[in-house]
């Protein structure tokens, strides 16, 4: 299952962008009236999500149940991001990556999903060369799955090499 950093634009139209934990866009799209159950039959589609992640300090209050319930860690950045900050940030991932975005909704959570992946760019870079570099027999992803969940990157390759993949994502995650 691909691992993903999900950008929620809560409101009347919710905007939703999912990264793969390498930062490119998997999909960004918006809707009036996305229900809760919906949204989360959507984010469920995309893939498995680490990370949900808001543009604004605090978090609403869909974004933490979100996360409770798909077992992710809820990102807030230190400071609510301002619109100047999300339109060059989307802007230079719609240049990079050729995306379209329709409204304010998508550049938000498009925004909020980016500053996320920035956050832990360098510990994902590290995850990165580390397994590349010792020819690890692990996925790198669920090695980043289990650092943002709080374990060392030392622990976390311990985990999945000796238990297995699947088990010790079972171990470190909490029981909701």
């Amino acid at each position: 299952m691909r691992r993903l950093i999900v950008g929620v634009d809560p409101g009347v139209t919710v905007g939703l962008a999912a990264l793969s934990l390498n930062g490119v866009p998997v999909f960004v799209d918006s809707k009036r009236g996305w229900a809760f159950p919906d949204l989360i039959r959507a984010v469920s589609e995309l893939g498995e999500p680490t990370i949900i992640s808001s543009d604004v300090v605090p978090a609403s209050e869909i974004l933490e149940r979100l996360s409770v319930s798909l077992n992710a860690v809820l990102f807030v950045p230190l400071i609510s991001m301002g619109g100047e900050e999300k339109h060059q940030t989307a802007k230079d991932y719609v240049e990079g990556y050729g995306l379209k975005l329709k409204n304010a909704h998508e550049v938000d959570a498009l925004a909020a999903a980016v500053k996320a992946y920035q956050h832990y760019r360098n510990k994902f870079e590290q995850v990165e060369a580390r397994v590349n570099r010792e020819g690890l027999k692990v996925s790198a992803d669920d090695v980043k799955d289990l650092v943002v969940r709080g374990c060392t990157l030392k622990r976390a390759i311990h985990l999945l090499l000796r238990s297995g993949e699947k088990q010790a994502s079972a171990v470190l995650r909490p029981i909701v």
